[in-house]
């Protein structure tokens, strides 16, 4: 397929612009739905103290990087 360097012209930019804002325009509610959904039911967040010592240690039981210190 050809670009717009290559002889593919404005119109095939412009196909591609409004393929590229169609996804956007999809994609961005969608997105806010299910982060709506998963914040009221489950939290999309870990509770301050577990935030604060870091969440490698509590959630996957293992320092990301050895020699850190551990709270």
């Amino acid at each position: 397929m050809e670009g717009i360097l290559y002889g593919g012209g404005v119109k095939l930019l412009g196909e591609q612009a409004l393929a590229n804002g169609a996804a956007i325009a999809w994609s961005l509610p969608v997105t806010f739905l299910i982060m709506f959904g998963l914040k009221r039911t489950i939290g999309v967040r870990v509770d301050a103290e577990t935030e604060a010592s870091g969440l490698d240690l509590h959630e996957h039981e293992e320092v990301a990087y050895h020699g850190a210190s551990v709270y």
